[in-house]
């Protein structure tokens, strides 16, 4: 007779077996799941940049033809990601001007090569209307072999926009600037003459006047008194006149820079007990009258600066004829400086002094250190045919 009782014994290990198994699966899937769910996270990632940021990633194997071609930056361009792929590089590069950083301007299809070389180059272009800053760098194997070029191209046509526009900003800025510099020569122009031809005449008529009343004076007392206005009344002449050789020199109208620079130093030697020393290394130095105008106020703004902040023992002003142009150097033996200081508001009014040189084709260059004194070197050119 057969027991019946232990027949279901291997039927229920087998069961449990095949359960144990089916839970070891699920377990196993639920991990690859995690590490295929891992290893796709940065190529999302990858994909939110590419479809987020402004820039395009290229990549061509060692004949130049396109494996990559995907991002954003390609949509300005009328492409479409992928496009370019299995397509030469050369054939889009090969004619396309490339601005490299070194300011040299070379052909795409040079670049390439290049980059196959093994050279790591940045450049900018300009692709159906839009501005790209491009880093292309070597693409190699693990034995370290050049087997294609990678490139990231960033669309900065906005920045270039941007920098364009404040550019010209810039250049109606010194435009105004020199333009008020003008108005202010031709205004100091009229006021000097009339402080001269007005005010100092009439002072000088007045003291005519009060000579032949100081003649005819028969009284101690009045003759005193006449003779206290006649001090003030010459004293307001000299003022006069030190005001009008401010506003407008007469040397600097009738005979030229130099002579209006000489006499410059020489007065201001004079007045502020520094000395001053003037070197005209020669040459014919023919200025126009605004050029002109504009260096004599910059070198006179100078040695303000000089007297008020460098604490020097002397100062030179040398004017030397180079190549079509004027040099003026003014240097000094005081206190010094760090230039750096130039590029903050307040620049000692060398800022104004290098945007009115600017706009005539000028310059001014600072020199100086702590200790070591300070040497300002300006340039405009000479009138035409000169």
């Amino acid at each position: 007779m057969t027991d019946d009782s232990r027949t279901p014994k291997p039927i229920d290990e087998e069961f449990a077996a095949l359960r144990s198994r089916v839970a070891e699966l699920e377990v196993a899937a639920a991990e690859r799941e995690r590490e295929s769910q891992a290893l796709l996270e940065p190529g999302r990632q990858l994909r939110l940049v590419l479809d987020s940021a402004p820039v395009s990633i290229f990549a061509f194997d060692d004949r130049g033809i396109f494996t990559l071609h995907e991002g954003r930056a390609i949509a300005g361009t009328g492409m479409k990601p992928g496009d370019n792929v299995g397509v030469s590089a050369f054939a889009l590069y090969d004619r396309l001007p490339l601005l490299l950083d070194t300011g040299v301007t070379s052909d795409g299809g040079t670049v390439l090569r290049r980059i196959l070389a093994g050279e790591t180059i940045s450049a900018e272009t300009e692709l159906n209307g839009r501005i790209f800053d491009n880093q292309f760098v070597p693409l190699r194997d693990a034995e370290g072999r050049v087997v294609g070029g990678v490139g990231v191209a960033t669309d900065i046509t906005r920045r270039k926009q941007a920098e364009l526009e404040l550019a010209s900003s810039r250049r109606r800025l010194r435009a105004l600037n020199y333009e008020l510099s003008l108005v202010e020569q031709r205004q100091q122009a009229r006021l000097a003459e009339r402080l001269h031809d007005d005010v100092a005449q009439n002072l000088a008529l007045a003291l005519l006047r009060l000579g032949e009343l100081r003649s005819d004076a028969t009284s101690p007392r009045l003759a005193g008194h006449l003779d206290d206005v006649r001090g003030l009344l010459e004293q307001a002449v000299a003022q006069i006149r030190g005001l009008t050789e401010q506003l407008e020199p007469p040397s600097l109208r009738m005979l030229g820079l130099e002579a209006a620079l000489a006499s410059l130093c020489d007065q201001f030697g004079r007045l502020h007990a520094l000395p001053c020393r003037c070197v005209d290394e020669g040459g014919a130095k023919p200025l126009g009258e605004a050029i002109a105008g504009v260096l004599f106020r910059a070198v006179r703004e100078l040695l303000m600066n000089v007297l008020k902040h460098a604490a020097a023992r002397a100062v030179t002003v040398t004017m030397a004829r180079e190549a079509g142009s004027i040099r003026l150097v003014v240097a000094d033996d005081g206190v010094g400086f760090d230039p750096s200081i130039l590029a903050e508001p307040r620049g000692f009014g060398l800022f104004s002094i290098q945007e009115r040189l600017s706009h005539v084709g000028g310059g001014a260059v600072v020199e100086s250190a702590p200790g070591r004194g300070t040497r300002v070197t300006l340039r405009a050119p000479l009138a035409a045919g000169a």
